[in-house]
């Protein structure tokens, strides 16, 4: 993956996990265990979903397309 590219990558990540603790942070306290379960999996599924589009663009990358 092009560097240029895959920093913006990085750096969009980053921001976004960021937004998301900085959130979830301001409203832990007034979540049910049953509500942080719910956002503790959600955030494992994103990273897994991010994980699969980085292999996903370095597949494309190796493909030259």
């Amino acid at each position: 993956m092009e560097n240029n590219h895959s920093n913006k990558l990085d750096n969009l990540h980053q921001q976004s996990v960021e937004t998301f603790n900085a959130m979830v942070k301001e409203k832990e306290q007034h979540l049910s265990k049953e509500q942080q379960d719910a956002l503790q999996h959600a955030h494992q599924e994103w990273q897994v979903a991010w994980n699969k589009l980085l292999n996903a663009l370095m597949v494309i990358d190796k493909l030259e397309i």
